[in-house]
């Protein structure tokens, strides 16, 4: 299993992470799962791009957003 260096930076902590794990983005979606201990990065997309083209295959259903969602209480 690979490891990487935790260091403070200013006020915010960082984690240096190993040449093999570098992700070419300028900014990453963030996740954590407490009871795991997991802490998960994705690169955030730089367009729309993908997503048009994820449509173009999958078209959005008839009606997706007739019906509105219900918050949470």
């Amino acid at each position: 299993m690979d490891s990487a260096k935790v260091f403070m930076s200013g006020k915010s902590q960082a984690i240096r992470l190993p040449f093999a794990y570098r992700i070419k983005a300028d900014e990453v979606y963030i996740r954590r799962n407490p009871e795991l201990g997991i802490i998960e990065l994705s690169s955030k997309p730089f367009d729309w791009t993908g997503f048009f083209k994820d449509v173009e295959k999958e078209p959005v259903p008839v009606g997706f957003m007739d019906k509105p969602i219900q918050a949470a209480e």
